[in-house]
């Protein structure tokens, strides 16, 4: 068992016990709230599509320069390795050589330049990662959170003050955060899921009828 799933074993396990040790109160969702779901879930959609946009451009200009600099770079020995095998048959051996040594030099460059790119398109993929979960977190923060706009506002009010209401938010947050760091598309295909399991429920309720 590595690190990661060790501190996962023992955060499970920590939940687990404080939620047997505080006996937390019964929480009641909304009447409406398996329907306020789907608007809700509209709603992160479109909130992730404008976070998308903003770190579209805040990326470019913090890292598009130093992007469009390796890409041109990777071009241009992709370019001299097409003229190189593109040459008329070499006239000596020596002048075979000497197109060979360049071609194997050009292959070597070639691939560092690549493994340079493909590692600087993670690391930025990473930083909006982590920017899209900060960015989520935070828009949950301020009220727009999942969790505490399907369940019932009386069961919020009871426990604000204790430390189930604490974790309820917190959990809301991290929740809300996540989703919208998953992005527009994903949250498109979370509410098909949503739709047709409720639509099958629907049908498989009224069929017993």
């Amino acid at each position: 068992m590595n690190n990661k799933q060790t501190l996962t074993v023992i955060v499970s396990a920590l939940v687990i016990t404080a939620g047997m040790k505080w006996a937390p109160v019964l929480l009641k969702f909304k009447e409406q709230a398996f329907t306020e779901v789907l608007t809700w879930l509209g709603c992160l959609a479109g909130i992730a599509l404008i976070m998308e946009r903003a770190i579209e451009v805040f990326l470019s200009a913090w890292r598009g320069g130093d992007a469009d600099l390796q890409d041109l770079q990777i071009e241009k020995v992709k370019e001299e390795l097409r003229k190189l095998t593109g040459l008329e048959p070499a006239a000596s051996p020596e002048e075979a050589r000497r197109r060979e040594t360049r071609s194997e030099n050009l292959q070597i460059e070639l691939k560092n330049l690549t493994e340079t790119r493909t590692r600087y398109r993670i690391r930025s993929r990473n930083i909006a990662h982590m920017v899209s979960l900060v960015m989520g977190m935070t828009i949950a923060a301020l009220g727009l959170g999942v969790l505490q706009n399907i369940i019932d506002p009386r069961s919020i009010e009871e426990i604000a003050s204790t430390r189930q209401g604490f974790f309820l938010k917190a959990t809301d947050i991290l929740l809300t955060g996540s989703v919208l760091a998953g992005g527009s598309e994903a949250i498109n295909k979370l509410t098909k899921v949503y739709t047709t399991y409720m639509n099958a429920t629907a049908q498989k309720v009224g069929g017993q009828t």
